[in-house]
């Protein structure tokens, strides 16, 4: 009878070391069927605890049966080193997958390769001008084609201008990225005449509505560069009339720069702003009180510290029914109860319950939002979506009545699984063939993005959004190695 039952138990045991093989080849799409719920880590966790725990219970008939002395032990060992044998395994091999797989290009002439791939028009000159930019070379912004709607060539040369603080440049890009330049490149070189040659030329071309403005945000640059670099203040500020915008924004840009909040009072052009962005950067509510008006003074006590405070404070804020529910929902976050959200009126409750549940990572809160109008549908959708992605969770893409198709993209990005991509249909059905190469599209897409992998770009059969793939891909390559 023992042995018998010392057989049963082996067979039980040897299922499960062939199961261990067997499921790397139908992983991610049936298991994820299966057991979607289960977190990957613990389910393999469980099918290589199993075994172990049965040979432990064999190892018990060893000091009963004298024949099975010799052959239990051998066998005690196959099952625990087989999964640990295909572990190893896997995990090498993975490792050669993503040498293979990765094809990023490793040089400028690669980088140019890429962007000669592009056939879309405005894709391939903004793609053009990412290189240009990071290889700091001008005369790939002189062969960029600027047409009406695009800004490629200009964009290009601002940006390089900054870079090389190079006013020529400046003066080669389009009037609004002239002005960033010029600007970015006086606060740079805290220098206030860059900021009058800038003003000059706004008022050459005739753009008299946007001189006055574009002047105070240039000096208001200087002015942040001047304080943080130590300057004095009553030097730069104490000849300028606080109650006219430029002495305003300079003490403003004091406040901010200094951390200091005594130089508010003077910002009269904006002074309630200035207490409440350095009540949130210094976490002192108590700066908060210096504030004029009431209803700021309570939005300013809740963007501080919305936890410790009671939702009764937002009643303060009177009619103003759009800051009210912001005030109530900040609250609810801070304190992830969804119960303060019930005191919100209007559509503005959805999101009150999408932010709570975003904080909380609980899925089951997304089932509460009403979606028998378009906000409340809209907020539930994105609420399931964000969660999904956040938590690479397929078992809450079941909870919704629509929009699986882009859960199942989420799940994807989330986990960087290009392979997630190429059977979807296993997963998901889709009314036409179209509608299954729009979504799977969009899910090689977000993934390349995600895990800055052009080859993934590669299998995306829509030719714009093919090249808008390479473009992301190639901005964040770029971005990323400048780092």
């Amino acid at each position: 009878m023992k042995n018998k039952f010392g057989i049963i138990l082996l067979a039980v045991s040897c299922i499960f070391v062939v199961l261990s093989f067997v499921l790397p080849f139908v992983v991610p799409i049936n298991v994820i069927k299966i057991i979607n719920h289960f977190n990957s880590y613990t389910f393999s966790t469980i099918l290589i605890l199993l075994p172990a725990i049965i040979v432990a219970v064999f190892s018990w008939f060893i000091f009963f049966r004298k024949k099975e002395n010799k052959i239990f032990p051998i066998l005690a060992m196959i099952i625990i080193l087989l999964p640990a044998a295909w572990f190893v395994y896997s995990t090498i091999n993975q490792k050669d997958a993503i040498v293979i797989e990765n094809k990023n290009p490793k040089n400028w002439e690669e980088y140019s390769a890429i962007c000669d791939k592009i056939q879309t028009e405005s894709n391939k000159w903004q793609c053009y001008r990412d290189v240009a930019v990071a290889k700091d070379d001008t005369s790939i912004c002189e062969n960029i084609k600027e047409t009406q709607y695009s800004i490629n060539k200009s964009i290009c040369y601002e940006k390089i201008g900054e870079n090389r603080q190079d006013l020529n440049l400046c003066d080669k890009a389009g009037s609004y990225y002239r002005h960033l330049c010029y600007m970015n490149i006086a606060a740079e070189k805290k220098d206030f005449s860059i900021c009058n040659k800038d003003n000059e030329l706004l008022g050459f071309e005739g753009d008299y509505e946007n001189v006055g403005h574009q002047k105070i945000e240039c000096y208001s640059g200087v002015y942040r560069k001047i304080f943080e670099d130590g300057g004095d203040v009553v030097t730069i500020c104490g000849n300028l009339n606080e109650k006219e915008e430029l002495g305003s924004e300079c003490y403003l840009q004091a406040a901010f720069a200094k951390n200091d909040s005594a130089y508010c009072k003077k910002a009269t052009w904006s002074s309630d702003e200035c207490y409440k962005q350095l009540a949130e950067t210094k976490k002192n509510i108590l700066i908060c009180d210096s504030i004029s008006s009431e209803a700021n003074k309570y939005l300013c006590y809740v963007s501080v510290n919305p936890a410790s405070q009671d939702p009764s404070v937002c009643d303060r804020l009177g009619y103003y029914d759009y800051k009210k529910a912001s005030c109530i929902r900040d609250i609810a976050v801070a304190k992830m109860d969804t119960n303060i959200c019930d005191a919100i009126v209007g559509y503005q409750k959805t999101d009150c319950y999408k932010d709570v549940a975003e904080a909380k990572l609980d899925y089951s809160i997304c089932g509460k939002i009403d979606d028998s109008f378009s906000a409340g549908a809209d907020s539930k959708l994105f609420c399931y979506l964000s969660l999904a992605e956040k938590t690479k969770n397929m078992y809450i893409c079941r909870q919704m009545t629509r929009g699986q198709p882009n859960c199942y993209v989420s799940v994807a990005k989330g986990k960087q699984d290009a392979s997630m991509c190429d059977n979807i249909a296993s997963v998901i059905t889709f009314d036409t063939q179209e509608d299954l190469q729009e979504t799977q599209d969009s899910c090689y897409d977000y993934v390349a993005e995600a895990k800055k992998d052009i080859s993934i770009c590669d299998k995306i059969s829509d030719t714009k959004t093919r090249d808008s793939c390479y473009n992301s891909v190639v901005y964040n390559l770029l971005n990323n190695s400048n780092e």
